[in-house]
C-alpha cells in the first residue's frame, strides 16, 4: 500500500475512537471530519485529536468540506459515532465510495421513520406518534389505552430524554422537558416521539454487513432498575453466548430490518425488545456499539471487536469474511458484564475508597468513573447520574455473578465513595 492512501472517519467519538489505529495498521493516513463546530459534551472526552494529522471541521457546507477532502483522494469514508452517520454517507456518495442506500440515510437516524419503514415492509413495529404538541400526545396515549407509554427524542444517544409515563400528567411533564430542548447530541428536539411501552427483556444485536450480507457478531442483554418517577437507571449489560433456539427469531428480525434500511456495508447496533408477541425494534444505529468499553476486553472474549471488524469491512474484506463466514454463529471465550455504579448517597467526594476493593475482584477488568475527588456526587436517579461503570470478565459466569453481588453490597453500605455535605449549585 502506498503511503498516501487516506481514509476519513466522521466523528471518531465513543468506540469510533478505536477505528483510527486499525486503519493505520493497514497503512492508511486517517483524516478526521468533525460534523459540527462544537463537539457534544457526551462525546468530547472520547475524542483523540492526537491520532489525526488532519481535522476538518464541517460548517454545514457540503461542497466546502468535499473540497478539503478531495485533495487527499480518500479510499473510504466511514462514521465513527451516531452524529457522523448522515454526513459520512453524503460525502461517500459525492466521491463514489462504498456506502449504504442513499435514499434511506435519514431513516437510519430517525427513530420514527425507521419504525414506519419496517412497518411498510410488513415487519412488526411498535405503535408510535411524533408531534410537537403535548395534547396530541396525550390524546394518542388515551386512544392507545396501554400504559405506560415511552417518551423520547427522535435523535438521541443512550437513554437521553427517555421517560416511561404511567398517566397523562407524567406524559405531559416528560414531553415538555424535552420538546424544543437541545439533547445530549446537540440536536434540537423540535418534535417528540411517543411509543407504546414494549414489555420484555432488552437486547442489543450487533452485526457487520459486507455487500449486503449480514453477520451477527455479538448479542448483549440490558438490565435496568426503575429510576426516579418516569426514568430508568442501568443495572448491567451482559455479553450473551449465542443460543440459536432462543435468539434465531430475534436475529432474523434484525437482519430483515437492516436490509430494509439499505445497509450494504459496515456495522449496525440494533436494540430490540423480546415481547410475548415476538421481537420488536427499539432502534437501529448504523455505527459500532458505543459505551467505550476497553477494546482488549471485547477482543479477549470474541477474538475481535466491533471496531476492528468495521475497519476490516472496508480495508480488508477478505479477512472479515474469513473471520465471520466460516462460523455459523459467534462463540465467546469469556463472559463480560458491564456493571453500572449506582450511588445511594449525596455529597462532595472526599475519597473513592471502593476502587481498591473493586480492583481486587477476581473478574475485574476495568473501571471508568465520571466523578473525581472534589466533585459533587448525587443519588443515581437516571442514566445521567451514574458515577461510572465496572467491567467484569471471566471464563466463569458464576465468578462474575459473585463479584457483581459484592459490588452491589459495597454500594449499599456506602463504602465506594466517602463524602461530606453536598455543595448546592
Amino acid at each position: 500500500m502506498r503511503n498516501d492512501d487516506y481514509c476519513v472517519i466522521v466523528d471518531a467519538y465513543s468506540t469510533g475512537n478505536q477505528m483510527a489505529k486499525h486503519f493505520k495498521e493497514y497503512g492508511f493516513e486517517v483524516i478526521h471530519v468533525q460534523s459540527s463546530k462544537i463537539i457534544s459534551s457526551v462525546f468530547e472526552p472520547s475524542f483523540r485529536r492526537e491520532e489525526f494529522e488532519i481535522n476538518i471541521i464541517h460548517n454545514g457546507n457540503l461542497i466546502e468540506t468535499l473540497e478539503q477532502i478531495k485533495q487527499y483522494n480518500p479510499k473510504h469514508i466511514v462514521p465513527g459515532a451516531e452524529t457522523g452517520v448522515e454526513l459520512a454517507n453524503e460525502l461517500a456518495k459525492e466521491l463514489y465510495l462504498l456506502r449504504n442506500d442513499d435514499d434511506k440515510v435519514h431513516a437510519r437516524r430517525n427513530k420514527f421513520i425507521m419504525n414506519e419503514l419496517i412497518r411498510e415492509e410488513k415487519l412488526p413495529a411498535v405503535e408510535q406518534l411524533k408531534t410537537n404538541d403535548p395534547e396530541k400526545a396525550i390524546d394518542w396515549a388515551l386512544d392507545l389505552n396501554k400504559w405506560p407509554v415511552v417518551v423520547k427524542p427522535l435523535h438521541s444517544a443512550a437513554s437521553d430524554g427517555v421517560a416511561f409515563c404511567y398517566n397523562e400528567n407524567e406524559l405531559k411533564d416528560a414531553f415538555n422537558k424535552i420538546v424544543n430542548i437541545e439533547n445530549s447530541l446537540g440536536i434540537l428536539n423540535d418534535e417528540v416521539l411517543v411509543q407504546r411501552y414494549l414489555e420484555g427483556p432488552h437486547y442489543v444485536v450487533n452485526a457487520m454487513t459486507h455487500e449486503g450480507k449480514h453477520f451477527i457478531t455479538d448479542i448483549w442483554r440490558h438490565d435496568f432498575f426503575k429510576g426516579n418517577g418516569t426514568t430508568v437507571i442501568y443495572d448491567k449489560i451482559q455479553l450473551m453466548p449465542y443460543d440459536r433456539k432462543h435468539y434465531y427469531e430475534m436475529t432474523k428480525y434484525v437482519e430483515d430490518i437492516i436490509t430494509i434500511l439499505g445497509i450494504q456495508y459496515g456495522p449496525t447496533h440494533t436494540e430490540v425488545r423480546l415481547t410475548n408477541e415476538g421481537p420488536r425494534l427499539v432502534e437501529v444505529n448504523c455505527r459500532t456499539m458505543g459505551l467505550s468499553l476497553k477494546e482488549e476486553v471485547i477482543s479477549d472474549a470474541l477474538s475481535y471487536s466491533h471496531s476492528s471488524l468495521a475497519v476490516d469491512c472496508y480495508a480488508n474484506p477478505k479477512k472479515l469474511l474469513e473471520t465471520l463466514q466460516n462460523q455459523e454463529n459467534y462463540c465467546i471465550k469469556k463472559y463480560i458484564s458491564v456493571v453500572f455504579l449506582n450511588s445511594q448517597q449525596e455529597g462532595v467526594i472526599e475519597s473513592i475508597d471502593g476502587i481498591d476493593f473493586v480492583k481486587g475482584l477476581l473478574s475485574f477488568a476495568d473501571i471508568q468513573l465520571s466523578k473525581n475527588v472534589g466533585d459533587n456526587l448525587y443519588k443515581t436517579t437516571n442514566v445521567e447520574t451514574h458515577p461510572g461503570f465496572v467491567i467484569l470478565t471471566s471464563t466463569s459466569k458464576e465468578q462474575i455473578e459473585n463479584d457483581y453481588l459484592e459490588l452491589r453490597r459495597l454500594e449499599e453500605s456506602e463504602g465506594f465513595f466517602k463524602t461530606k455535605m453536598l455543595v448546592k449549585k
